[in-house]
Formats: C-alpha cells, sequence, structure tokens
C-alpha cells in the first residue's frame, strides 16, 4: 500500500466507515466526550467550522477516507484531536496526515493525551504539537 495521505472534506460516502470508527473500543477510551451518532459528530464539526471555531479533515489514503483530524478553538487555544480506523493504525499514516496539518496551521497547537494512549504519544514525537499529559 503506497503512503499516499491527503486530508478533504466529509463526504456522504465516509459515514460508514466513521460510524465504525466513533464506536471502536479505543476511540470511546481515549475521545469519550465524543458522540457516537455519526450524523450529530458531522453537524457538530460544520456548525464549529461555519462559525470559524474548528476545522475537520477526513484523512485519506490513496481516496480512501481511513480517520479524521479536527482542530477547536481555533481562535483561543487551538488544539487538536484525532481517530484512525484500526486496520489503518500503526503504518505512520496519522502522523504524515498531522505533518499535512502543521505546514497549513502555522499557529501553535495543543493537545491533552492519556498517559496510556501510547499511539497517540508516539505519533505526537517530533510534531511541533504541544502536549499535555494526563493521568
Amino acid at each position: 500500500m503506497s503512503n499516499n495521505i491527503t486530508l478533504s472534506s466529509f463526504s456522504p460516502r465516509d459515514r460508514e466507515w466513521l460510524s465504525e470508527l466513533l464506536i471502536d473500543k479505543d476511540v470511546r477510551k481515549f475521545l469519550s466526550h465524543l458522540t457516537t451518532d455519526v450524523d450529530k459528530f458531522i453537524c457538530d464539526m460544520k456548525i464549529a467550522e461555519s462559525k470559524g471555531l474548528g476545522k475537520f479533515w477526513i484523512i485519506r489514503l490513496d481516496n480512501i477516507g481511513i480517520g479524521f483530524i479536527s482542530i477547536y478553538d481555533l481562535i483561543e487555544n487551538p488544539f487538536i484531536f484525532y481517530a484512525m480506523s484500526p486496520e489503518f493504525r500503526n503504518n505512520g499514516y496519522m502522523h504524515n496526515a498531522i505533518e499535512l496539518i502543521e505546514k497549513e496551521h502555522s499557529s501553535i497547537l495543543s493537545t491533552i493525551v492519556d498517559v496510556k494512549n501510547v499511539r497517540s504519544l508516539r505519533i505526537l514525537t517530533n510534531t511541533t504539537i504541544m502536549t499535555q499529559k494526563i493521568i
């Protein structure tokens, strides 16, 4: 498989895999604040974007949706959160997608990561994202 990672907006064809991602056990464990209702999730993301409060991207590998990245609180304290479909984890795709975000957004990004979320801590190594670890 290639490493042709791109970022784009949500499309209806993303609904099925995104629904599965939102109920994934690791997503629920580390992003428990997110709704499991894909329609509400997409609506919330669109509202935030329309108000200038956030940005939302679908991560695509060879044009297939495999995850998402969102930046919230753009005006005051931009922070990033993200999730990747289980079958695409541990391949460097999220790290590459975050690098694309860093190139596009020169402002300082931050995030809060559970110390048990080893994958996220590893992804954020060698990025400019300020990471606060929580126990």
